[in-house]
């Protein structure tokens, strides 16, 4: 016996008889080991005698599970395309049958409904293939009527108004084990294990994030304070200027002057490179304009830099913070 047919199993006598009272679209968890998770799939709300937890088929597609949800589940606020569609077809209508295909991963769920005063039969498709996860709706023709998700096979199409034809058969089927545990037991078995898988999961991709981030701010940090370096020319610049102000041939042009440096105690010859289409003036006049628009790049360069170093910092606590952070809701709020 699997899991799957101990589910079938002990649901098909508390489910025959009773009726579908509503469908809803998964969207996470609520309280339980799931908390917060995102969640893929539908469930039905089923009238008593069937107990109140909701009947649950889960298309993740490492982790499908058909069965009985021991914890509270949240659906969006408006119902998605495939979930209306169920919602048109199955709402209110009875349950007459639930199987296990033999040997494989697909339940059927046999329904019947009145819909302007006539008998519809209807049966659900559900197939629990990992990455191949599906729902079916068809009717009592097999025509396809809604479908989880649309896709072409190599021996089959899964779409609307398309003949509904089950997957091939299973080439292996593990040894069976002995079942003892309830269906309770296995959805909480099932829902930690998800959890710790889709934890462990989503912890990597924020780690990988965050690396990529940092490595991304280092790089620009390093950029920048190169650049910062280049700015330390503007008190030369400025220098240059002070000199060439009060030189007595401001109106001369050439390539290159030597000046005393008052700025030394030495007072040594300085040579100070000059544009020769402009004078002395005007070249002093572009090396003041060079010196303000380095001060001002550099006042920039420092701001970005320090900004940058703090990103970097808070990157490097989330990353250290993520290594205590067991539960999805907690890294949720990273």
């Amino acid at each position: 016996m699997t899991t799957l047919s101990k589910i079938v199993e002990e649901c098909r006598p508390l489910l025959l008889g009773t009726r579908i009272q509503n469908v809803y679209e998964l969207l996470k968890g609520g309280n339980g080991p799931l908390e917060e998770i995102p969640l893929q799939g539908i469930y039905f709300k089923i009238s008593p005698p069937f107990p109140k937890h909701p009947l649950c088929t889960w298309m993740h597609p490492k982790f499908p599970y058909f069965g009985p949800a021991y914890q509270e589940l949240i659906h969006p606020s408006a119902p998605g395309e495939f979930c209306s569609t169920l919602r048109r077809f199955l709402k209110g209508a009875k349950i007459q049958g639930l199987n296990q295909c033999p040997g494989e991963r697909l339940v059927r769920m046999e329904l019947e409904n009145s819909r302007q005063r006539k008998l519809y039969h209807y049966r659900l498709v559900i197939e629990l293939i990992p990455h191949r996860t599906n729902i079916i709706l068809v009717d009592k023709e097999d025509q396809i009527l809604a479908c989880w998700k649309e896709r072409k096979e190599k021996k089959r199409k899964l779409a609307v108004g398309e003949l509904y034809c089950p997957p091939p058969p299973r080439l292996f089927s593990p040894p069976l084990q002995p079942i003892t545990s309830s269906t309770k037991e296995i959805w909480q078995n099932f829902a930690e294990e998800f959890a710790e898988y889709f934890t462990a999961e989503y912890r990597a991709k924020i780690n990988s994030k965050l690396t990529k981030e940092w490595t991304k701010l280092r790089s620009l940090q390093t950029r920048l304070e190169k650049d910062l370096v280049a700015t330390e020319k503007a008190e030369l610049y400025k220098r240059y200027g002070e000199l060439l102000k009060s030189h007595p041939q401001r109106n001369s042009k050439c390539e290159q002057i030597e000046t005393i440096n008052y700025f030394e105690s030495t007072l040594p010859l300085i040579s100070i490179p000059l544009d020769p289409r402009q004078t002395i003036q005007e070249n002093s006049h572009r090396y003041f304009q060079k010196y303000k628009k380095l001060q001002s790049t550099k006042l920039h360069l420092k701001q970005r830099i320090t900004e940058i170093h703090h990103q970097i910092e808070e990157i490097q606590q989330k990353q250290a913070a993520l290594k205590h952070l067991t539960q999805f809701a907690e890294l949720s709020q990273l």
